[in-house]
C-alpha cells in the first residue's frame, strides 16, 4: 500500500499555490494584451492617453497576426510577403515624419532644395533582402 507523508502533502500544497499564482499571472497578461489589441492602443500610448484608430476585434487580431485566421496564428513563422511590404511602407512613412520633425521649420519655408549636409542622419530601413527570400 502507498503511504503519504506530511511533508509530501506540504510540497503538494506549495506546488498547487505556485500553479495558481502562475495561472493568475498568465490570465492577467493575456487580458492586458487582448485589451491593448482590441483598443488598438499599445501600453505606452495608453499611459499617455493616446487612443488608436478604432477597428473591429477580428480586424485588430488579423492586423497583429498578419493574416486572416489560419493555422499560422499558432506558430511563429516567417511573415508573408504582403506583411513585409506593409511594414516597409509604414517604416517609410515614419521616416518621412521623423525627417520633417527633425528639420528646423525655416528649412520648410525656404525656396529650393535643402542641402544634403543640413539634413539630419536618418536610420535606413531596408527589408528588401528579407522580402525576396519570402
Amino acid at each position: 500500500m502507498c503511504s503519504i507523508y506530511g511533508w509530501q502533502i506540504g510540497l503538494a500544497a506549495v506546488t498547487a499555490a505556485m500553479a495558481l499564482v502562475f495561472g493568475l499571472f498568465v490570465s492577467i497578461m493575456i487580458w492586458d494584451q487582448l485589451c491593448a489589441i482590441f483598443e488598438n492602443t499599445p501600453g505606452i500610448d495608453a499611459l499617455k492617453q493616446i487612443k488608436g484608430v478604432q477597428k473591429g476585434k477580428y480586424e485588430s487580431l488579423c492586423s497583429v497576426f498578419g493574416t486572416p485566421f489560419s493555422w499560422r496564428w499558432f506558430f511563429p513563422l516567417e511573415p508573408e510577403l504582403q506583411v513585409i511590404r506593409d511594414l516597409e511602407e509604414e517604416l517609410m512613412q515614419l521616416r518621412m515624419v521623423y525627417v520633417r520633425s527633425a528639420l528646423p521649420s525655416r528649412e520648410f519655408n525656404s525656396p529650393g532644395p535643402a542641402s544634403p549636409a543640413s539634413e539630419p542622419a536618418v536610420p535606413e530601413f531596408d527589408l528588401s533582402d528579407r522580402a525576396k527570400s519570402a
